[in-house]
């Protein structure tokens, strides 16, 4: 959970519960106010100029919504990245929390992008180094 500047609590139940009562709210308004502010206002300019209203800030609040939503997924892409990165060298140290990231990055479309593909082969490499390393380390020691 999270204080907000109007030192209110936001969880992410408390957001999960709010777009549903949003979508909720769009989806009667949708079906019931917009059905009759379009035939009302092909007879009265002020019902015209409410439909007009509402739509213009239908158009805001999708523009708002979606470069926050894009903004969201690009910062949790980012750190989904990175989560992989610090999660998958050996020894794992929290394979749930692992398995948990890979998931996630299942459910972006990740698991095949260039991106992860590259961290992959870098933990791959590190490990591989590492092991060359230690075996380095143990024939210098019979020697």
């Amino acid at each position: 959970q999270f204080e907000g500047s109007e030192t209110k609590e936001f969880t992410w139940r408390t957001f999960i519960d709010n777009v549903a009562i949003v979508d909720e709210f769009f989806d009667k308004f949708d079906r019931s106010y917009m059905t009759q502010g379009l035939s009302q206002a092909a007879s009265s300019p002020d019902h015209l100029m409410q439909t007009h209203e509402v739509v213009s800030a239908m158009q805001v609040l999708y523009t708002n919504l979606l470069d926050l939503g894009e903004r969201w997924s690009g910062l949790f892409r980012k750190w989904l990245l990175q989560s992989l990165r610090e999660n998958m060298t050996l020894p794992v140290k929290s394979p749930d929390l692992l398995m948990t990231v890979v998931q996630c990055m299942n459910s972006e479309h990740m698991l095949h992008s260039s991106e992860t593909i590259k961290e992959v082969e870098k933990a791959i490499e590190a490990c591989l180094s590492e092991g060359a390393a230690d075996d380095d380390d143990a024939s210098d020691e019979e020697s």
